[in-house]
């Protein structure tokens, strides 16, 4: 989904950060650390795609585990 929407997506170690949506001169890029699972990887995209997708001029952050653990908590 994100290719079709023209959003890059790179992996890299980011330490604590799961992942963030960015977009600059006008590139769209979601960050992923490459350090989590595949099914948090899959998680994180998602979660990123939705800032993209609802507030795609904002820079924002997916910063801490303890936020991803309380949100699979909740589901």
């Amino acid at each position: 989904m994100a290719k079709r929407l023209g959003i890059d997506i790179e992996y890299q170690i980011l330490g604590n950060i799961l992942g963030y949506y960015t977009k600059n001169f006008r590139i769209k890029m979601i960050h992923i650390n490459e350090t989590a699972g595949d099914h948090k990887k899959e998680f994180i995209c998602a979660h990123e795609l939705g800032h993209a997708i609802m507030d795609p001029d904002t820079n924002t952050s997916f910063y801490k585990k303890t936020l991803f653990l309380y949100a699979i908590k909740r589901n």
